[in-house]
């Protein structure tokens, strides 16, 4: 998933430490609820730890409804397909869905390479894939199928 839409006005303290918009606000719920009916209610979730990340996952959980272990790392601030296999290697074997909420153009490049999904990933978009494997390390490197791709500007 890539985070919901960010506030670009004036914020100090640099790319890192931006928020997200009124809009970005009002979509996190929405996503997180259409995430829930379907069924694909993540068992860890491993997000970049900026602002604008941190926020698009408190903002969802509610309707998401589960308690998931979550994991902030900074080695997913603007980061892509090689740093979520990297971090595969310490996700929990029993963990079945697994959410990676991050940044594009990493986000985007990852989609492409793992579903062949190549028209793009705009803010607050969730890309529910589904893969075989003996680990996660082993399906990352392999090939996902698409199941269903969420936009906010879609949902009610």
């Amino acid at each position: 998933m890539r985070h919901a839409k960010s506030d670009h006005s004036g914020i100090s303290g640099g790319d890192h430490r931006r928020p997200l918009s009124d809009r970005g606000q009002r979509d996190c719920p929405r996503v997180g609820k259409r995430i829930a009916e379907l069924g694909w209610v993540p068992d860890l979730v491993v997000s970049s730890d900026s602002q604008r990340t941190i926020e698009t996952w408190e903002g969802m959980a509610d309707e998401i409804g589960e308690d998931p272990e979550v994991r902030f790392t900074h080695s997913f601030y603007l980061a892509g397909l090689d740093e979520i296999q990297e971090d595969a290697k310490d996700w929990p074997e029993d963990a079945k869905t697994v959410m990676v909420l991050g940044h594009n153009p990493g986000w985007e490049n990852a989609l492409a390479v793992l579903a062949g999904k190549l028209d793009g990933m705009t803010t607050g978009n969730a890309a529910l894939l589904k893969a075989e494997g003996d680990s996660w390390y082993a399906a990352l490197h392999g090939e996902w199928e698409l199941e269903w791709f969420i936009r906010p500007r879609d949902l009610a």
